[in-house]
């Protein structure tokens, strides 16, 4: 099995999420939008104009495109559907060159607002029927000889083309933007940046790096239909300015806010103990994992990009161990007076640690809203017996020292 062969598929799958960011910071209106796989790869919505936006992400191709190009034909059958629409337009994006010579040359254009002249829409729909034309009698002539009809892939646009009448081919034309040699997808970093002017040159590369990973999830959100498909400017342009004021001022950025913890996570061995000592069932045992992976994941984030210093997060975690002691103290002193059963004040403490810390607890700062941040680290922190839920959870770490010592024995 070749596991590889769905990786270029996937790709231009990220490079049109990478493509309608880039398309949305250079767009002027503030209530533009973009959303990915609608009625193109990409949708734009500006002043009221559609723009349907077809991509081919083709890198280390040498073969220019030209009017004898599949993914030319390919795109004009999608596109001859809103030939009707007035105020639809229709641009062709790709990492490629075009040919020189081609007609299709006269379709890019420097300058998008200056309109074609009537002499140029008239060769080009002609080239284009032209090229049509040979397609549709090639298949003809293999038909009638009884061999392999030719053209399979650039037929069905070729049809469509010659069904539209002269003034509906040259109104066609007239909307069609050729724009070759755009950026890469892996250059999509070094694109962003270029379009944030506005954001100080010594945090720009911070503002683009979380800005790409958020227009990443939303982009995912919009196509499980999670969130509304279209993306708007101004919601972009909002979240341009949360990042640059929470990393000029030092915030912590709640990067896992959305993301779910990967099934099928393996337990730590010492987090399960803990559960278990005070009767805590398998279902406390997966959530308290996944809340430890996003905590963990979190903060390591922090740590790798320099945003916070790791002075911070110590003492985040005195506070959360200061809560817990008073707490654990008090379980330990009723448990004593045969108030409580262990397993139960046990019980109780971790389901204080899940419920009701995050309320009790004072947040990382001020603004902090997920609770996954307080739950997780408490869960680290069980792992590594900085804290524990069973009131005797010491004595029940050595005994199982002790225990698994005379197993290896």
């Amino acid at each position: 099995m070749n596991y590889q062969s769905a990786a270029p598929s996937a790709l231009g799958y990220y490079y049109q999420g990478c493509y309608a960011l880039v398309t949305l910071l250079d767009c002027d209106d503030d209530c533009a939008s973009v959303s990915t796989e609608t009625r193109d790869d990409i949708e734009q919505i500006t002043n009221g104009i559609t723009f349907l936006k077809q991509l081919k992400h083709k890198p280390g191709t040498l073969y220019p495109v030209s009017l004898k190009s599949d993914d030319i034909w390919k795109t004009l059958r999608i596109w001859s559907q809103f030939v009707d629409e007035p105020d639809f337009y229709f641009h062709f994006i790709t990492t490629k060159s075009i040919k020189s010579g081609d007609s299709l040359t006269y379709l890019i254009r420097p300058e998008p607002s200056v309109p074609l002249s009537e002499n140029i829409v008239k060769t080009v729909a002609e080239d284009f029927a032209f090229e049509a034309n040979r397609v549709r009698n090639l298949r003809e002539s293999a038909k009638k000889k009884g061999k392999k009809i030719p053209y399979k892939n650039r037929w069905p646009g070729c049809e469509a083309y010659l069904m539209l009448n002269e003034s509906s081919r040259m109104n066609f034309v007239r909307r069609i933007y050729i724009m070759p040699e755009q950026f890469l997808a892996a250059d999509i970093q070094v694109e962003v940046e270029k379009r944030l002017k506005l954001v100080h040159h010594t945090i720009r590369y911070k503002v683009a790096e979380r800005l790409i990973e958020w227009w990443d999830r939303e982009i995912a959100k919009a196509l499980l239909e999670l969130r509304q498909r279209n993306i708007s400017n101004y919601e972009l342009r909002a979240k341009i300015t949360e990042l640059v004021t929470l990393i000029y001022e030092d915030q912590f950025v709640d990067d896992f806010r959305s993301i779910y913890a990967p099934e099928g996570l393996r337990a730590p061995l010492n987090m399960s103990r803990q559960i278990k000592w005070v009767g805590g069932g398998e279902e406390w045992i997966i959530r308290a994992t996944k809340a430890r992976w996003k905590a963990q994941q979190q903060r390591d984030k922090w740590i790798s990009d320099g945003m916070v210093a790791i002075q911070k997060l110590e003492l985040f975690d005195e506070d959360l161990k200061e809560e817990w002691r008073d707490r654990f103290d008090d379980n330990q002193v009723a448990c004593r007076a045969g108030g409580k059963r262990n397993c139960e004040a046990g019980l109780e403490l971790l389901k204080w640690s899940w419920y009701e810390a995050p309320k009790d607890v004072p947040p990382i700062q001020p603004d902090w809203r997920s609770p996954y941040l307080i739950r997780g680290t408490y869960q680290e922190m069980s792992n590594r017996f900085l804290v524990g839920w069973h009131p005797k959870f010491e004595t029940l770490k050595e005994a199982d020292h002790n225990n698994d010592s005379k197993e290896s024995d």
